[in-house]
């Protein structure tokens, strides 16, 4: 399980998620805002990188644009102690970024990881973190998705085909 080799990846947790009259609207993610800012104070104690991802689409006019603030992150999450951002227009955080060379970098060996949603982005992470030979833990209650269906498949898909680890927050130490 993770040791100081260790990194944590927030995957593309942003304002446009959780407002209502948008199109991408999740419902209510407070919960899992908090898990997930629990999960950065426990990094942080443990002195584990931390990296946050944004998803952005192509064009200005789009939702998820670089050039609106609904794409930005959302508040809960602490900005400091080292934090890495790295910004994406792929599903997947390691087409076309630095992101694989941060990791590598870093001598990351186990990457922890929550966000949203979890069917598209997290699963994206989770899945090219462990094809590029990384441990690999999902935070389940650190995670979202528009269904809790939707949840649970893609728990038990990444766990059962990717051989990853499926953790909840309670149980962090013993994944911290």
């Amino acid at each position: 399980m993770p040791d100081q080799d260790s990194a944590v990846v927030i995957v593309d947790f942003q304002k446009e998620w959780t407002l209502k009259d948008s199109p991408y609207y999740l419902g209510r993610t407070s919960l899992v805002q908090n898990k997930c800012r629990t999960l950065v104070h426990e990094a942080v104690k443990n002195k584990f990188p931390i990296i946050y991802t944004k998803r952005y689409m192509e064009g200005e006019s789009n939702i998820f644009s670089e050039f609106k603030e609904r794409s930005d992150l959302i508040e809960k999450l602490p900005k400091k102690d080292k934090v890495e951002k790295i910004e994406h227009f792929a599903w997947d955080p390691f087409y076309q970024t630095d992101l694989g060379n941060i990791l590598y970098d870093l001598g990351v060996d186990q990457i922890i990881v929550g966000g949203v949603a979890v069917n598209a982005g997290v699963r994206d992470m989770v899945e090219g973190a462990y094809d590029r030979g990384w441990d690999v833990t999902l935070v389940k209650d650190c995670t979202y998705a528009e269904e809790s269906e939707d949840l649970e498949q893609t728990s038990k898909d990444i766990q059962k085909y990717r051989d990853v680890f499926v953790e909840v927050l309670k149980d962090h130490e013993r994944f911290m």
